[in-house]
């Protein structure tokens, strides 16, 4: 398997993809159609692509005829198995140095990121796969990294078989031996010289198994080369194939059998991922070819490391802070649903109808004050003339300092002022720092210039992961 290291957000011609993925043709087409209805890969024309924030090489577009042509870029942080090529995809804010760099540390960065990225989808009760992608795809190297993590946390799948037993040593059944034996009476009190009893013994080699010893050997010996890279040990538990067990359809019919009666949710998971690898493997799929462990939403893993770090206090209710507002009931209301919902009436009634309202990313109490955040996945800069670019819309301003004029009458009553007001975006720097800020003078004008500016915080990238980590 050939490993290639490569950027978010960088584009590619069709011919540079070719070469990048060594398929082409029919091949080629097949894998960019997967890739884009996974949300994947993203295709764009010349003339879109600075609107995008997309990175485009100029020697790149000596051979296009026109701005109409395409230009493809992943949209995509982690590993990406496309047929024999292993791709490292890093994240768009890194500089080339630092992501090229990264092999010479046994890609500590890479796993670090891949490690957030495992944090969050189980934060977000969805460890199968990312939101964004296509929900009835069967993701066979995202199954395989879930299959060989679990066991080496928990070991291998384990399924109790009851047995009632006639004087046993395990817990009597006292409603089996009253109604089943005869009583003898002695001195008013009945006694039983038999009894029924309960054993639950683990038969470690039931069928399940030896099915999980089997999976987990096929997938160390097909993907070692990645589970290397990301310092996992391989196992190897069985000689035994799957074939030794029946074929594709009387495994899976016992795994729905099992599933019936097992009431675990962490046993159902492992089932679960044992029945999508037997569907998948060896059925010549584009599944079987097209796989991977990351996210094509790394905004909203970005989002949730900064509610972290900031210590977000939106879903807390009044009362968790010690704050108040308004008369509303401090037990019932969540400091997020304290901004006014917009109301809406017919010219022909009075009924007023209310509807959702801003909610800001982050808000935090720092040194009692109150701060408000937006965290921000861009790649925000100035140049040496002071010139920004990649810079958030006009709108998403606005809306920022909205939240602030939302939450001035709840730091007034509370006795707090908002001390800051900013984006949150990630650097690979060591220390966080402010980059610059951003204002709109309608607003100052009608605040009378009480109003804060939105600062750019720049965060420092590796603290903020390990963090998030350790939380």
């Amino acid at each position: 398997m050939k490993i290639q290291t490569i950027q978010e957000n960088k584009a590619y011609t069709l011919e540079e993809l070719s070469r990048l993925l060594n398929i082409e043709d029919i091949k080629l087409k097949k894998a960019i159609r997967v890739l884009r209805e996974l949300n994947i890969l993203k295709r764009s024309t010349i003339s879109n692509l600075k609107e995008l924030n997309v990175v485009v090489d100029e020697t790149s577009l000596i051979s296009f005829d026109n701005s109409n042509e395409y230009l493809y870029y992943f949209k995509y942080v982690g590993i990406l198995k496309v047929g024999d090529i292993c791709l490292l995809v890093y994240p768009k804010y890194l500089s080339e140095e630092t992501y090229l760099d990264d092999q010479k540390f046994d890609y500590a960065f890479l796993k670090l990121v891949l490690q957030v990225i495992e944090k969050y989808n189980y934060r977000s009760q969805d460890q199968a796969q990312d939101n964004n992608l296509k929900s009835n795809y069967v993701n066979i190297l995202g199954v395989a990294f879930q299959l060989l993590k679990d066991y080496l946390q928990n070991g291998l799948y384990e399924s109790e078989q009851n047995i009632i037993e006639v004087n046993g040593d395990g817990e009597i059944l006292w409603n089996q031996t009253i109604s089943l034996n005869d009583a003898y009476i002695v001195e008013n009190i009945p006694i039983y010289f038999d009894w029924f009893t309960l054993n639950q013994e683990n038969n470690i080699n039931n069928f399940f198994h030896r099915l999980h010893r089997i999976v987990l050997t096929e997938i160390s010996l097909k993907f070692q080369d990645i589970f290397s890279l990301l310092s996992i040990n391989s196992v190897t538990l069985s000689e035994e194939n799957l074939d030794s067990l029946g074929d594709k359809d009387y495994i899976v019919n016992r795994i729905n059998q099992e599933l019936s009666i097992q009431f675990r949710s962490d046993r159902q998971n492992i089932l679960k991922l044992l029945k999508d690898y037997i569907l998948e493997s060896n059925s010549n799929h584009q599944s079987d070819e097209i796989s991977f462990i990351g996210t094509s939403s790394f905004n909203l893993v970005w989002q949730d490391v900064c509610s972290i770090v900031k210590n977000n206090c939106l879903n807390r209710k009044l009362s968790d802070l010690n704050v108040k507002y308004k008369g509303l009931s401090p037990k019932r209301t969540y400091l997020k649903s304290i901004i006014d919902r917009p109301e809406w009436k017919s010219v022909n009634s009075d009924t007023v109808n209310e509807t959702e309202t801003f909610e800001p990313d982050i808000i935090s109490f720092e040194e009692n004050n109150l701060a408000i955040y937006d965290a921000k996945y861009y790649t925000t800069s100035f140049d040496s003339d002071g010139k920004i670019k990649n810079v958030p819309g006009v709108e998403s301003l606005a809306k920022q300092i909205i939240y602030e004029l939302a939450y001035r009458d709840f730091a007034e009553e509370n006795g707090m002022i908002i001390s800051k007001n900013s984006y949150l975006m990630p650097t690979e720097g060591a220390t966080d720092y402010v980059l610059g800020s951003g204002s709109i003078e309608l607003f100052k004008n009608h605040t009378l210039g009480n109003i804060n500016d939105i600062t750019i915080e720049m965060i420092a990238d590796r603290a903020a992961f390990i963090q998030y980590l350790k939380s």
